[in-house]
């Protein structure tokens, strides 16, 4: 993990650090398993973005629905993966480690 981290940080664009922080705080925090599992998804489509498809538009339930099993429309692990994630939080009545912000996007050149 510790390899991991390092080159998330070093080399990772702004939301793959943003995604793989929130994912560190919240683990500390045993979360409930879908609010984990969201967290999962939505670090691997910034690393996805990262190194294959900058302009990826694939979701979390396409990136995780492959390796789940009993899918169906509207279960609680479908809207886990498909709701805005503060509504996620809200309706497993879990208060995360950070704030909710946009993820940031990767920037070029110098900053200001």
């Amino acid at each position: 993990m510790a390899d991991f981290q390092t080159s998330v940080m070093m080399w990772g664009s702004d939301d793959a650090v943003s995604a793989f922080s929130r994912f560190r705080r919240a683990s500390s925090t045993n979360p409930p398993g879908h609010i984990a599992m969201r967290l999962v998804a939505d670090l691997l489509l910034a690393i996805r973005r990262d190194v294959a498809v900058p302009d990826s538009r694939a979701t979390g339930m396409e990136i995780l629905g492959s390796r789940l099993n009993d899918l169906k429309k509207g279960s609680a692990i479908t809207r886990a993966l498909e709701a805005p994630f503060p509504e996620v939080c809200k309706e497993h009545g879990w208060e995360p480690p950070f704030d909710f912000e946009e993820p940031r996007r990767a920037r070029f050149g110098r900053r200001r």
